[in-house]
């Protein structure tokens, strides 16, 4: 045992207290915060949302179906066009990206989706649609979960016709797309002003851009028509809305008359490229398929 003189016992002892004193009356600095990310702190990284996006797209063509935890880096568009504009039907429809009350009486409950109106036409097709005239609805966020919800759909296509009907479109299309893609996969409504318009509509909104195209673009081109929507009409002339019925039957589709002649065509939510593969069987019909 080590001896420590009497005084060394008193100074230590002194020393102790002094240091207990110090301690206890200094203020304790505060425990700093746990780490936390908020979704508005995460920065936006595009290359990873594709990544998301694109293994999603493997996911539906392997057969799987689209969940919730899938939609991100997805898109919804609304395809619609006709000869005399659909700007001004539009107005009103749209209001700082979001919808309106007026036309968001379907997906009223939605309080964090985003919508944005573009052209119709890219810049590269404008020149080959001379006389129409078109706008996309690009929606996002919640409006694409909504997408791709069983009880939403349904409520989508309703936005869907209102929309297409006030704007007297001829064509029109819903389909869902990776946001930086140009493929369609996941087709959900087609509208025509009568059968063929249809069979155009979808043969050429859906198929001319499916990842493996259903249309032969030199056929295509070879089609008379003032333009690739016209000249897909003039060739699906003798179909009428029985015969288109039977060719989208094959993948669960189904036709719906919508007064004045024209018809829409719907897809189930279940299996999300079915458009896409009747799109191939409706090309050949119409004598511009992808390989036959």
């Amino acid at each position: 045992m080590i001896a420590i003189p009497a005084g060394g016992l008193v100074l230590a002892m002194i020393a102790g207290f002094f240091a207990y004193r110090i301690l206890r009356d200094e203020p304790h600095a505060p425990e700093p915060p746990a780490a936390t990310t908020t979704v508005a702190e995460v920065p936006d990284d595009p290359q990873r949302t594709a990544r998301v996006c694109e293994a999603a797209r493997k996911r539906i063509y392997a057969g799987a179906s689209m969940g919730a935890l899938d939609t991100e880096g997805w898109v919804a568009e609304l395809w619609v066009v006709n000869r005399k504009g659909v700007s001004h039907a539009l107005e009103g429809l749209v209001v700082e990206g979001r919808l309106t009350p007026a036309a968001d009486a379907e997906l009223g409950a939605l309080q964090d989706g985003h919508v944005e109106v573009a052209p119709g036409f890219s810049p590269e097709e404008e020149a080959k649609f001379p006389g129409l005239q078109g706008a996309t609805l690009r929606f996002s966020g919640g409006y694409m979960r909504a997408f791709l919800e069983p009880a939403m759909r349904a409520r989508f296509v309703s936005l869907s016709d209102r929309i297409a009907d006030a704007a007297r479109a001829e064509f029109g299309a819903l389909y869902g797309r990776c946001a930086h893609l140009r493929h369609r996969e996941m087709g959900a409504w087609i509208r025509g002003a009568d059968p063929a318009a249809a069979a155009a509509a979808l043969v050429y909104a859906i198929g001319t851009f499916a990842e493996q195209p259903a249309v032969n673009r030199r056929a295509l081109d070879g089609l008379e028509g003032p333009t690739p929507l016209d000249a897909l009409r003039k060739a699906g002339a003798k179909l009428d809305a029985k015969g288109l019925a039977g060719l989208i039957g094959t993948e669960g589709g189904s036709v719906t008359a919508t007064g004045g002649g024209g018809i829409d065509m719907t897809f189930p939510l279940g299996g999300p490229i079915r458009a896409t593969r009747v799109s191939r069987t409706v090309a050949r019909k119409l004598g511009v398929g992808e390989g036959g």
